[in-house]
């Protein structure tokens, strides 16, 4: 089983070799060992290409360390094509229209697929998406967010985050993606909160 994981424990600046920007955007940045948009109202996009997961059974999840009103964290699994058209799912916690939301990409084209009111998001809170088979599930600590049935994607792919900030408030951290059995769902890791830094 394999699981690849950055804690962002380096220097300010580029994600660095392990990362590489989508076409839906550039990539995020490091500032203070925790990850940031760099830009306001901007998307920014990277996909974990270092080293790959070996099943379609998968996860990935980071801790929300800082939020705002008008913001976007979408975690994205089983993704193809990601400096072209874009294809796979996305479990995104939108703050701008105030959803959850499970998402489909077909060729760079976002498809909601199950959404519903969103919730609190505080310092610490571990977002989590998974894909097992055709079945999908979006959590926040440990509780079950959405969960929806879809099989149009159903090969390993890349894991990836985005981040959108109006005024780039928003960090993540401690970003893990794994492989997965599928007689059971992966428990999110909770992360001990940071001090928070506005830049």
């Amino acid at each position: 089983m394999a699981t690849v994981s950055d804690n962002f424990n380096r220097a300010d600046g580029a994600l660095g070799a392990n990362w590489s920007a989508s076409n839906a955007g550039s990539a995020p940045v490091i500032v203070s060992n925790q990850v940031k948009a760099g830009v306001s109202a901007t998307y920014v996009e990277a996909a974990y290409t270092g080293s790959s997961l070996s099943g379609s059974d998968q996860s990935i999840q980071v801790t929300s360390q800082g939020t705002e009103a008008t913001s976007v964290v979408n975690l994205l699994l089983r993704m193809s094509s990601l400096t072209s058209s874009r294809n796979g799912y996305i479990g995104q916690f939108n703050k701008i229209v105030g959803f959850y939301k499970i998402i489909r990409i077909d060729a760079g084209v976002e498809t909601d697929l199950v959404t519903t009111a969103i919730g609190a998001i505080t310092n610490g809170d571990a977002l989590y998406f998974e894909a097992i088979g055709s079945a999908l599930k979006l959590k926040q600590n440990s509780s079950t967010i959405l969960t929806f049935t879809d099989a149009i994607y159903n090969t390993v792919g890349t894991p990836a985050v985005g981040i959108y900030a109006n005024t780039d408030a928003v960090i993540v951290d401690d970003f893990t993606a794994s492989d997965i059995t599928s007689s059971a769902s992966y428990q999110p890791v909770y992360y001990q909160s940071r001090t928070i830094r506005f830049f």
